[in-house]
């Protein structure tokens, strides 16, 4: 097999453990794609006025129409409602139903003790230095 710099190894490890969290998300939540719980999420991080496509895509780092199809998704099975923006009608504003609310329950302690099993056998320090590590490679994209 070829040798590659440490470079390459470490993104193809980012994204071998990016298809893995996915496949056990999708595996762990029964009414959504791991995907569509992240886009959830982020919905509920906006705190001071619901998100619109635009502004929920950038947060997520995904593209418009990718972000418009989970929406679309998820709004069929009655966990996003979507209204229009009370000062400009060209903009859509996506907001939790409250069929959410029973799920954040559901999930959040099942959530915690799974990324407690995680991360378990990895020191802090180190959890610490591989967060910075990929804070500052999102920043690279940020920049693009």
């Amino acid at each position: 097999m070829q040798s590659h710099s440490p470079q390459f190894e470490f993104l193809r490890q980012v994204l071998l453990l990016s298809n893995r969290i996915q496949a056990y998300g999708d595996s762990f939540y029964s009414e959504f794609s791991a995907k569509q719980w992240h886009l959830l999420l982020y919905v509920q991080g906006f705190r001071n006025s619901p998100p619109t496509l635009n502004e929920l895509a950038a947060q997520m780092g995904t593209s418009h129409q990718n972000t418009r199809q989970m929406v679309s998704r998820l709004e069929k099975k009655g966990f996003l409602s979507l209204s229009p923006d009370p000062d400009d009608r060209r903009k859509t504003r996506i907001e939790l139903t409250e069929r959410c609310a029973p799920l954040w329950e559901k999930y959040q302690q099942l959530q915690e003790q799974s990324i407690q099993a995680l991360f378990r056998d990895i020191p802090l320090p180190q959890q610490e230095q591989a967060l910075a590590v990929l804070q500052r490679l999102n920043k690279y994209f940020e920049k693009t």
